[in-house]
């Protein structure tokens, strides 16, 4: 079963259903790189940050104080809102092994403001048409985080932990 949900004329959110395993997409209709696919539980900390992306793009548009708001969600991909554009950037990150941090990729989605409202709008429709989908929890309120070892070896939630180590390892000559 698959539902999309229009957030402009160019760009959807589409809810793919397969054995109950969820897959969302939110995507520009014809490009391969301007697209962020989350798996259920990723979508579920996407949506429980609703607030704090809506606190960031207020304090954006005052033009009041600089906003520089970034959190990772999952599987490498970071959710931004900085001053001087006016987006939520939805975007996957790679580690670069030459710096020693993650870094921006080219995949990845900007949604203007309005897209953005559009998009909390979607939330609730793909809740009715999705109830199970609701009922997902996080994976960083899963059983399986309840003490910090296991929290630290999630790969979902620490998805360059590894990297990090090699590179904190790599003796420079």
């Amino acid at each position: 079963m698959s539902k999309e949900f229009y957030i402009s004329a160019d760009r959807r959110v589409v809810v793919r259903n397969q054995e109950d395993d969820y897959i969302i997409v939110i995507e520009e209709i014809g490009s391969e790189l301007k697209t962020v696919k989350f798996p259920a539980k990723r979508w579920a900390q996407f949506v429980a940050i609703e607030y704090y992306i809506d606190q960031s793009i207020n304090k954006l548009l005052g033009k009041v104080e600089k906003v520089s708001f970034q959190t990772q969600i999952g599987g490498g991909i970071y959710v931004s809102v900085t001053s001087g554009f006016d987006c939520v950037d939805i975007r996957e990150f790679y580690f670069d092994k030459n710096k020693g941090f993650p870094c921006p990729s080219r995949r990845g989605i900007a949604l203007r403001v309005i897209e953005w409202e559009k998009l909390k709008q979607t939330f609730h429709e793909i809740r009715l048409k999705f109830p199970a989908l609701s009922a997902i929890q996080p994976c960083s309120e899963g059983i399986d985080h309840y003490n910090q070892e296991c929290a630290l070896t999630c790969r979902e939630c620490q998805p360059f932990r590894y990297e990090e180590q090699l590179f904190s390892q790599k003796i420079i000559p």
